[in-house]
């Protein structure tokens, strides 16, 4: 190959907006006729599995994707491709080289780096390396020159967003499944950059960078952007459209533009992340005309003079709570984003944030602990004042970060009290996503119960909610992970039946079958101290079927009735390092006799099953019918053929017949065509002397 592009996905909140960057250097490669490979790397796919490909089918140029916390992970790989193939250039782009050059070009393992936009100076880096040309000329472009790196002007910014192809999608194809069934959403930018200046950001790092260069923020055409979307629907049958843009569109013109051009085409349900003092009734409107369903909101705290601060918006909390309202009379679901454990941050400043949450009262609520961003101005006060400890890995083998664990010590608040917030906050979105649930039948439903139930958890949303889709029904389930259990506190009725349907994503199960670990999945029944196992299911390697479709379970309930707890539980045994997830599709508790020992359970459990197959019996004989039927039809059509082969062999025959006549009476009918050619030639003297007697 060419090219090769390799991105470690951190699992940050902007992946998807990385893998589209990466997306659209390797169409633009493959526009420029280079023939290049994506790789995405996970915890599930380790580095060594692309050193074996590479060495397979090495690549002339090699360009690793930094973002803004896969750093880490992406240098000590970048070392490890270096050390195995020295003599293989190596090129850093992404959002990172623009944060932190230095500390890239400190690697000896980088021979270049595309600072800023870099899909253009990629094309023509990767041109000139492959032909031995030179790079010296090229913007954006750092590169090593006797043992120093030469850096090259940016270039202006492009401008017209159109000109670029739309972007290949190969990264979101090795992306491990992690929701059941076909909740499958299609990722798409309407523009690019932001048009806020959020100090925990690094949009205004590379704003800077790019000054006197053009428009920071741009937006593609209505008709560019439609028709990508209604492409990429007509290829796959997606769920929705997620706009992964740091902030979208929300001009009028162009939104009206937008609303025109996808009217045309198949209908569109999006969400996407705006900005509230960009909203106004009309804007609404048109988002709603769109096809926008969902609406991300960045809250960011509860108090108006630190969000301003921070974000440096003149946001209210007012004007926050207007916009929520409008939103929700047009039919819009609302997300209020927010964060906790910032600098300057109290606990009073905290609790405001949970108060001004509850007052909103949005549809979800995200809340996540503040994740320093190297290169951005919140970053380098940290460090400053020494808050920043050192970034917490995913786990003892992984350089990844991870994103449940606190990376600043603050001096007024203690991560127990931040790690209690994040709780309760969790819990709040919760509540609110139950209510979009269905209900399961039976007289307990634990999905509804979860709210009062007790968990003992890894972190904040170890333990979760979800829904989807079973064919065509509406389907709710618990998340649990590895580490984590739920609780419940019942009231069981005599001679009850647990039924729950059990599942793990895919994204988990490669997780756990690389390893050869084992997850434990149980159910137990806790009276007086002492726990009964109901249910037990170890999923290893060789238990593929519960990630490709849920597992429907009943458990019969071996107690008498009173007052229990029954306990859900994920575990690893020894492997605790393995972050799992299993889920509990509608788990209920109902009075059905079904698989009880008692001879009216029996009566009616055989009666039932008699029923179903006297149905199964009556559709086997129609189908049965059916197939006599299409059988007598066949025979009929095959001795219509054989009629009709014959009379076409017949007249075969006779034609042929016909042909040897023809030849063997050749001399004959050559007579007699000369002899009607004389006998006309003769007449026709005769009468053109006719002709002249009479003149």
């Amino acid at each position: 190959m060419d090219v090769l592009l390799i991105y470690i996905d951190s699992g940050g909140p902007s992946r998807y907006l990385r893998y589209l960057e990466v997306g659209l250097c390797h169409q633009v490669l493959a526009d420029g006729q280079l023939n290049t490979t994506s790789v995405l790397l996970h915890p599930d796919r380790r580095p060594e599995e692309v050193l074996a490909i590479f060495q397979q089918h090495p690549a002339r140029l090699v360009g690793f994707f930094f973002d803004e916390f896969n750093a880490p992970a992406t240098f000590a790989f970048a070392s490890q491709l270096h050390t195995s193939f020295p003599d293989t250039p190596l090129c850093a782009f992404g959002i990172y080289p623009a944060l932190a050059p230095d500390r890239i070009a400190l690697s000896k393992d980088f021979d270049y780096l595309v600072i800023g936009e870099g899909e253009i100076a990629l094309l023509e880096l990767a041109n000139q390396t492959i032909r031995g040309g030179d790079v010296k000329q090229i913007k954006n472009l750092w590169f090593r020159q006797d043992k120093a790196m030469s850096r090259n002007p940016l270039r202006p910014l492009q401008d017209n967003l159109d000109l670029l192809p739309y972007p290949n999608r190969s990264l979101f194809e090795q992306e491990p499944q992690r929701v059941p069934g076909n909740d499958r959403y299609l990722y798409i930018a309407a523009s690019r950059g932001c048009p806020q200046d959020c100090i925990f950001c690094y949009s205004p790092v590379l704003k800077k960078a790019y000054e006197g260069k053009g428009n920071y923020y741009r937006m593609r055409s209505p008709q560019n952007l439609a028709g990508e979307i209604l492409g990429e629907l007509r290829r796959f049958p997606y769920a929705g459209v997620n706009f992964v843009d740091e902030m979208f569109p929300t001009d009028k013109t162009w939104l009206k533009g937008l609303v025109q051009k996808l009217g045309s085409g198949a209908k569109v349900n999006f969400q996407a992340t705006v900005a509230a003092e960009r909203i106004d009734a009309e804007v609404l409107d048109l988002l709603k005309a769109a096809g926008c369903e969902r609406l991300q909101f960045g809250v960011e705290t509860g108090n108006e003079a630190f969000r301003k601060r921070l974000a440096t918006r003149n946001l209210s909390n007012d004007r926050l709570r207007a916009v929520f309202a409008a939103a929700r009379e047009r039919g819009i679901a609302v997300v209020a984003k927010n964060m906790i454990g910032l600098p300057l941050e109290s606990e009073p400043l905290i609790q405001e944030t949970l108060t001004f949450n509850q007052v909103l009262n949005p549809d979800e609520i995200v809340c996540t602990a503040y994740q320093p961003i190297e290169g951005s101005s919140l970053y380098q006060y940290s460090k400053d004042k020494q808050y920043v400890t050192p970034v917490p890995q995913a786990g003892p083998d992984s350089t990844l970060p991870d994103f449940t664990s606190l990376s600043l010590k603050l001096p007024d608040v203690s991560p127990e009290i931040i790690r209690n917030y994040l709780y309760r906050l969790h819990f709040m979105n919760v509540v609110e996503k139950l209510k979009q649930v269905p209900k399961s039948q039976g007289y307990m439903d634990f999905l509804a119960e979860l709210p009062r139930a007790k968990f003992h958890m890894r972190y904040a949303a170890a333990v979760d909610v979800g829904r989807t889709k079973r064919g065509d029904t509406d389907f709710a389930y618990i998340c649990i992970e590895t580490g984590s259990d739920c609780r419940f506190a019942v009231n069981l009725r005599a001679q009850s039946l647990l039924r729950f349907s059990l599942y793990m994503p895919p994204a988990s199960f490669q997780r756990v079958a690389r390893r050869q670990a084992s997850v434990v999945a149980e159910v137990l029944l806790v009276r007086n101290g002492e726990e009964v196992p109901l249910y037990y299911r170890a999923i290893t390697q060789n238990s593929k079927a519960i990630a490709e479709k849920w597992q429907d379970c009943m458990v019969a309930i071996p107690e008498d009735a009173g007052e229990a707890e029954i306990l859900f539980r994920a575990s690893c045994g020894d492997a605790r390092d393995i972050r799992a997830v299993v889920f509990w599709g509608m788990p209920s508790l109902s009075e059905q006799q079904a698989l009880m020992a008692n001879n009216e359970a029996v009566a009616h459990v055989k009666a039932d099953y008699e029923a179903q197959l006297a149905t199964k019996d009556q559709a086997i004989s129609s189908l049965e019918s059916q197939l006599r039927e299409s059988r007598e039809r066949e025979l009929e059509a095959i001795k219509e053929r054989d009629a009709k082969a014959a009379r076409v062999g017949e007249m075969h025959v006779r034609i042929l017949e016909l042909e040897k006549f023809i030849a063997d009476n050749k001399p004959y009918l050559d007579e007699l065509e000369k002899a009607r050619a004389d006998k006309e030639a003769g007449i026709a003297g005769k009468l053109k002397g006719l002709f002249k007697k009479t003149e």
